[in-house]
């Protein structure tokens, strides 16, 4: 995904921040109902981004847990896509682990 300026984390989730909006209200009608196919996708990863960076809680948001680790906005992108990859791996039965 192209983003001018570059490869940035920042400007990505700030996109996905303004689809999940746009998506929310052009389906409700009311910002207050903010319901959007693919949001509980997000909710997971981000959790599942915690227990993978070794947070012992998610509430930071997979963003700031992602910058925490690396050095700049551009390795924070490459990072947010292999850890997009793996969490796409399929996993046991079970669930993620």
């Amino acid at each position: 995904m192209y983003f001018h300026g570059g490869k940035s984390l920042k400007r990505l989730c700030a996109f996905i921040d303004g689809y999940l909006g746009g998506a929310a209200y052009q389906a409700s009608g009311k910002w207050e109902d903010m319901k959007v196919t693919g949001h509980e996708d997000l909710q997971q990863f981000n959790s599942w981004v915690g227990k993978e960076l070794g947070f012992s809680s998610s509430t930071r948001g997979y963003e700031n847990m992602i910058f925490s680790k690396v050095s700049s906005d551009e390795d924070a992108y490459e990072m947010f896509f292999q850890l997009l990859d793996k969490f796409r791996e399929p996993r046991s039965p079970r669930g993620r682990e």
